[in-house]
């Protein structure tokens, strides 16, 4: 049961992804965006923010956040980092690190799909997301977990991601504790 929960949830959330990937490619599309004129972006921005998205924005060639939805100096966007660095290289969408907000505690997916100026052109700028996994996990979860189940996404180092339903203290900490032992360094437990 609890096999089956994991994949269906990771379905769920496989889904999210491919709609975000869908949403962008139609927002590199949109006059307001290809633009680039800070005010209408921002505007624009700022009227689509629904729960699956903490953020917003568009990149410039080298990684300068050029708007947001959210106000300047909150954005919760990455301009920079793999999933920029992805969409400019190959011209295609890109899912970035999961990554916790320290202001606000959600944990977030980096998304990016690059603007061109035509189909094969040039990368001159990005557009960027950060998709709220906290929100879309709990939907998930919900719609998945057994009562009292629990939910936990950790990273390849064993860094827990985000925990369903929420337990304060188990984002950004290992999911095993390091124990020294009498005759070994440590163990993990």
């Amino acid at each position: 049961n609890a096999l089956s929960a994991a994949r269906a949830i990771a379905a769920e959330q496989e889904r999210f992804l491919e709609n975000a990937h869908q949403f962008l490619v139609m927002l590199a599309r949109v006059p307001q965006i290809r633009n680039t004129s800070k005010k209408a972006c921002s505007k624009f921005f700022a009227g689509l923010l629904e729960p699956i998205y903490a953020d917003l924005g568009i990149a410039d060639r080298e990684g300068n956040l050029l708007c947001s939805a959210l106000p300047a100096g909150k954005s919760l966007v990455m301009a920079k980092g793999p999933h920029y660095t992805r969409a400019v290289e190959t011209h295609e969408y890109s899912v970035g690190t999961i990554r916790i907000d320290p202001s606000t505690g959600k944990t977030l997916a980096d998304l990016a799909f690059p603007l061109t100026e035509s189909p094969g052109g040039a990368a001159r700028g990005v557009v960027v997301a950060a998709l709220d996994l906290s929100w879309v996990t709990r939907i998930t979860a919900q719609n998945h977990l057994y009562a009292g189940a629990t939910f936990t996404l950790v990273d390849s180092f064993g860094t827990v991601l985000l925990r369903y339903p929420r337990s304060p203290g188990w984002e950004g900490k290992p999911i095993f504790n390091v124990v020294p032992t009498k005759g070994m360094e440590s163990q993990d437990v």
